[in-house]
């Protein structure tokens, strides 16, 4: 407890993984055993809430771009076969994007995320960075990929035809799927569209549910105006 520390250096510290215990209520090693075993796994205990226009839970990066996938797959059907992929590892190297994408070999992917939002105050100017409450987050570059000029603006195209506003997130740091995806095979085109969100990869995150309510419904508009003719421009 902070409270505990004596030094400066040791408030300043920051606590190594190997010095951090979980208490699980055993009384011996035996005991201990019974509970648990080698190679299971912890987890924060996070329950979803919703706080009026906010809603709160853990790992809704990437919770919330499932459900949004769940949400279009019980929509009515589009006019082209559509697969949806709920991969894994996307933090530690994207394997299961990589397996999605060559195992499916898609015409064009559409991914969607949830990305950080730095809209709380600040010293720094915060502006060109995602807020909370402002639409969809649509993605142009990023560490891992230049995203599809052509999907970008088809995305942007149909939001302002569906009148939902939107944000373009700053290029630079972090990376999805969409890096793997487009690369996958002989390449794909590919882009991304993302929920905002706060306190991302912390035990419980912040997302606004009318953001998420505008992803849903511009991902739907976005796939259901797809042709051909787009990708062969």
């Amino acid at each position: 407890p902070v409270h505990l520390l004596q030094t400066v250096g040791e408030r300043a510290s920051v606590v190594k993984a190997d010095s951090m215990r979980i208490d699980i209520g055993a009384g011996s090693k035996d005991e201990g055993q019974g509970k648990m075993k080698p190679g299971d796994r912890a987890t924060f205990l996070t329950p979803y809430q919703e706080w009026g226009e906010l809603a709160v839970g853990k790992a809704l990066d990437n919770r919330a771009g499932c459900a949004i996938l769940v949400e279009l797959l019980r929509g009515s059907r589009y006019p082209f076969d559509l697969y949806a992929a709920f991969t894994v590892q996307e933090e530690v190297g994207m394997a299961g994007a990589r397996v999605a994408s060559f195992a499916v070999a898609p015409d064009v992917a559409l991914v969607l995320e949830c990305t950080p939002a730095y809209d709380l105050p600040n010293e720094n100017d915060v502006s060109p960075n995602v807020a909370l409450g402002r639409g969809p987050s649509v993605y142009v570059m990023d560490s891992r990929t230049i995203q599809d000029p052509r999907l970008v603006s088809h995305i942007m195209r149909t939001a302002d035809a569906q009148g939902i506003p939107f944000q373009i997130r700053q290029p630079g740091g972090g990376g999805t799927n969409t890096g793997m995806i487009q690369r996958a095979g002989g390449g794909m085109p590919a882009a991304t569209l993302a929920v905002p969100g706060r306190y991302l990869h912390a035990p419980a995150a912040i997302i606004s549910l009318t953001d998420y309510a505008r992803v849903r419904q511009l991902a739907d508009a976005v796939l259901r105006s797809l042709s051909r003719d787009l990708l062969a421009r």
